[in-house]
């Protein structure tokens, strides 16, 4: 095998590792935002529920109306 072709062959092998620990420190993240748009009872519920049955915005809003 060429040196060009385990370069090309290492790079990708770099950038799927990448990909894959790009994802898994992107998922914390977006569990702390969608989980603050649920309520407590959503929040608790198993199996885990990704998305909130319904939006709640009055605590955005009552945040960003006291400041």
């Amino acid at each position: 095998m060429s040196i060009k072709k385990r370069q090309k062959r290492s790079a990708l092998l770099a950038y799927i590792i990448l990909a894959v620990g790009a994802v898994f420190m992107i998922i914390p993240f977006l569990w702390m935002v969608l989980t603050s748009f649920k309520t407590y009872r959503e929040t608790v519920k198993l199996p885990i529920q990704w998305f909130p049955a319904e939006w709640n915005f009055a605590t955005k809003i009552k945040h960003v109306a006291k400041n």
